[in-house]
Order: C-alpha cells, then sequence, then structure tokens
C-alpha cells in the first residue's frame, strides 16, 4: 500500500500543476509523501505548501519529519477534519487529496468545503486506489448487513 500511496500522492502533485508561486493543500496527508514532492516545487519561489489530517497523531510525526521546512515558514500543518478547515476563503490555488475521501463523514460538506478554500480557478487533485475502494466498500455493506440483522 505504500508503493500505492507514494505512486498518487506524487502523481496528485504533478497533475495540479503546482508552480513555485502556489498555494497548495493536502487534506489527509499520512506520512507526507505529497507534502515533500509539493515542497520541492515551491521551496524555490514564494509560495506554501499546507498539510491538514483529522489525526493529531499525524501532525505530530508530520511536525517532526518536516522540521527544517516548517522552519523555513513555507510549510504549515494543522489537526482537521475536511469539513471544517481552519482558513480563510478563497486560499489555496490547489488542493489534493489521496487515497482519503471515502473516509470522509460527509463527502458533500467536504467537497464545499473545499470549494470554499480554493481560489477561482484552483484546481484539486483526487487519487485513489480501486483496492482501497473496494475494501472500502465490502467493509461497508458487511457492517450494513449486521446492522440489518440485529
Amino acid at each position: 500500500m505504500r508503493r500505492t500511496n507514494c505512486y498518487l500522492e506524487e502523481s496528485a502533485v504533478k497533475l495540479c500543476n503546482l508552480e513555485p508561486h502556489h498555494r497548495l493543500l493536502e487534506i489527509g496527508f499520512g506520512p507526507g509523501i505529497g507534502l515533500a514532492a509539493a515542497y520541492k516545487v515551491i521551496r524555490a519561489g514564494h509560495g506554501k505548501v499546507y498539510g491538514t489530517d483529522i489525526s493529531p497523531c499525524v501532525v505530530h510525526k508530520g511536525r517532526k519529519r518536516f522540521e527544517k521546512e516548517l522552519a523555513t515558514g513555507k510549510m504549515e500543518m494543522h489537526v482537521a477534519d475536511v469539513i471544517m478547515q481552519p482558513f480563510l476563503d478563497d486560499k489555496f490555488d490547489r488542493v489534493i487529496h489521496c487515497n482519503c475521501y471515502y473516509y470522509w463523514r460527509n463527502i458533500e460538506t467536504g467537497a464545499k468545503e473545499i470549494y470554499r478554500i480554493m481560489k477561482p480557478g484552483g484546481y484539486m487533485v483526487t487519487t485513489l486506489s480501486l483496492e482501497d475502494l473496494k475494501s472500502k466498500r465490502t467493509k461497508e455493506i458487511g457492517r450494513a448487513s449486521c446492522r440489518e440483522r440485529v
């Protein structure tokens, strides 16, 4: 799975046509592969990379891993749910999320929140693993049938 996520996150950064002056947000940044790829693009410019994750543990690990990048002021990390991002309207040129939207509590509300924080004309790139999606669906079907039996 890690190899798949590496490919997905690096591809998301490439597909969003990130430029050195852009502000990029990765939602659900996990091990930070997408953040690292985006930072390589923006470090020479005036852009900035942001990451949010719902897990305080993930954010804590990310802050340790990216201590130097955070110290430059060109990277920020926050604990946040996709439905309540801690940013002003129209902040981001690019938003990416990889292998995570099917874990969101409410996809429609999450999409509206992303739209709120994206600049007009901004890009959002979603990448996913079909294997993970199928696995998630199978688990949901199993839970639903268990609930029906109770």
